[in-house]
């Protein structure tokens, strides 16, 4: 893996919208719009119990594309592997996205009953359209 540009790094430390494309068990693709963060050269973004995480855990390969929120034709396009999906530290992160995208914290839409997982992404190949 080659390190991210400056350009890639930006767009994961802003708040810039996601989508990440997991597979479901027929090998058909299903798409979230996520928030999402960087820790060094790999991604990180939070989930609850939903059909997403579900793909994760049967098969860890995604696809992420970042879009820039004042330039939507300046995009980001990642492929990697998940590595974790950490419940213990889901509930912080999520606080720390809802800082960044709502600029409030916590996330208002915390509910009691809900887990929330952090989920890591190492980076295995990315492109920007400008790089």
């Amino acid at each position: 893996m080659t390190e991210l540009s400056e350009t890639a790094r930006r767009l994961l430390d802003g708040s810039n919208f996601a989508v990440i494309a997991t597979l479901m068990p027929d090998g058909a693709p299903q798409t979230s719009a996520v928030w999402v963060s960087r820790q060094g050269q790999n991604v990180v973004f939070a989930t609850t119990q939903t059909l997403k995480l579900a793909n994760i855990r049967r098969d860890p390969r995604v696809s992420i594309t970042v879009s820039d929120r004042d330039d939507p034709y300046l995009e980001l396009n990642l492929r990697g592997t998940v590595t974790s999906v950490d419940e213990a530290g889901g509930s912080q992160l999520i606080d720390e996205l809802s800082a960044l995208y709502y600029g409030t914290t916590p996330y208002p839409y915390h509910k009691p009953d809900m887990k929330w997982f952090a989920v890591h992404v190492q980076v295995e190949r990315w492109r920007t359209n400008r790089d």
